[in-house]
């Protein structure tokens, strides 16, 4: 239980690096669909909050799930399936904050359709963005075992 606050740092820090890719995937998207700032500006924040709470919800699932395992040991079928998870609890607790008045959702025809889309693609992107978190910790690792300073060999 000593370790609780570098778990929780170690969540946050994924949060932010989840946000960072957001930022730059809303990047792109500005500059290749909207290049001229036609619709309102809000690319970033349309991926960078989902993108940072989906980092928080996948490292706090890999840590009760996968337990004492490091990020870099975590296989990428599973990495996959916790941020595929991350980014449906992601959608439920958005659906939560609304359902005790927190927001508000007008019913809109289609809205089933448009949920069950948005699902889909934050389901795939959260499991993308988990595989490449695992990936860019084994590169991490892999540079830690062959640098002299570690005094691994």
């Amino acid at each position: 239980m000593k370790n609780w606050p570098r778990s929780i740092g170690g969540a946050v820090w994924m949060g932010v690096s989840w946000a960072f890719a957001g930022a730059v995937a809303a990047s792109l998207i500005e500059a290749f669909i909207d290049p001229h700032g036609t619709y309102v500006d809000v690319w970033a924040a349309a991926l960078m909050y989902p993108g940072f709470f989906g980092g928080v919800i996948f490292s706090t699932l890999l840590r009760i799930a996968e337990g004492r395992r490091r990020l870099f040991e975590v296989s990428l079928p599973r990495a996959a399936v916790w941020g595929a998870v991350s980014g449906l609890l992601l959608l439920a607790l958005f659906a939560l904050a609304i359902a005790v008045g927190l927001g508000d959702l007008k019913p809109i025809p289609g809205l089933w359709l448009r949920v069950a889309v948005i699902t889909g693609i934050m389901m795939l992107a959260m499991a993308i963005a988990a595989c490449v978190s695992v990936s860019l910790a084994r590169l991490v690792e892999a540079s830690r075992e062959g640098s002299p300073d570690t005094g691994r060999t």
